[in-house]
């Protein structure tokens, strides 16, 4: 087994006194404290968009939605927003999300409903990746913040309470949450072990799988994922484009989502493009029978490509 520790680029510098959600306490929670945005920009109540893109399978994709709506209505109680808002861009040929959607809503997992929008699910069958991404942009104009979760992702308690708390204390433009997938190995033997960064980090790179976009900032400055014509690549590079372009770009630690399932056909390069962190990459082979797997370990240093 080879191990190789990959840095990232983060920068170091940490916002003081982020506001940190209270445990769990009952079904939902008590409300985290959001501070007052010196800046003004965001003191009042934002629309919230948050966008599911799927990746053509419907794999939990029904509990990802129930979470959401459940975190929405959460922090529509709490008056962090005048209006929360669901919606999935469905990749899949079959049109699996609304299907997935009508089996949450049969299992009673979406009892959340009255406390925010009605999920919006449109079909877009063969779109790429990152053309997926930009018609979340494009159908998200005029709101004040956009979240990006991956389907099939669970949201950790508060995850969305707490990118918003992150997003008003830093006064940020753009918040990344990790992606907790290090106990996933897939298929091909590789998997992306994450090493957390403090909150307030300041981050010059992350996919969009747990990404909080404030939306004016994005279109003054005329921000696409699909900037080029190599496509989905640049979906990776979305968040140095808003760093270059000025935006404060932070992370947060405790908004965690997680897998439901692991990936069973991924190969060593998506993989590591997932990871958004300082990762250490872990790849091995199988020892033969009766044998024992010998590690070997190398650490590199050098940012992620995307």
């Amino acid at each position: 087994m080879t191990t190789v520790s990959i840095g990232h680029g983060l920068h170091t510098d940490a916002v003081d006194g982020l506001p940190v959600a209270a445990e769990p306490a009952g079904d939902a929670g008590p409300r985290p404290t959001l501070r007052p945005d010196p800046a003004g920009r965001r003191s009042g109540m934002p629309s919230v968009t948050v966008a599911i893109v799927t990746d053509g399978r419907s794999d939990g994709l029904g509990n990802t939605i129930a979470d959401v709506m459940a975190q929405a209505a959460d922090i529509t109680r709490w008056g962090f927003t005048r209006d929360c808002r669901v919606l999935v861009l469905d990749r899949s040929t079959e049109g699996g999300a609304a299907t997935a959607l009508t089996a949450a809503r049969d299992a009673g997992l979406t009892d959340s409903e009255p406390w925010c929008s009605p999920v919006e699910i449109v079909h877009a069958p063969g779109a790429s990746v990152a053309a997926a991404h930009d018609d979340v942009l494009d159908r998200t104009d005029g709101r004040d913040v956009l979240v990006f979760v991956g389907d099939g992702h669970r949201p950790a308690h508060q995850w969305l309470a707490r990118l918003l708390a992150t997003y008003r204390a830093a006064r940020a433009d753009v918040v990344a949450g990790p992606v907790a997938s290090d106990d996933t190995r897939p298929a091909s033997g590789v998997r992306a072990i994450r090493r957390s960064a403090s909150t307030g980090t300041r981050v010059r790179s992350a996919p969009a799988g747990n990404l909080l976009l404030d939306r004016e900032f994005v279109r003054s400055a005329s921000l696409r994922f699909r900037q080029r014509a190599d496509g989905d690549r640049n979906v990776l590079r979305f968040t140095r484009s808003a760093v270059r372009a000025g935006a404060v770009a932070v992370w947060c630690a405790e908004a965690v989502v997680t897998p439901s399932a692991a990936p069973t056909a991924e190969d060593a390069p998506s993989v590591l493009g997932r990871a958004s962190r300082t990762v250490r990459v872990v790849a091995g082979r199988r020892a033969p029978a009766g044998g024992r797997r010998t590690d070997a370990e190398c650490a590199v240093d050098r940012p992620l490509s995307a």
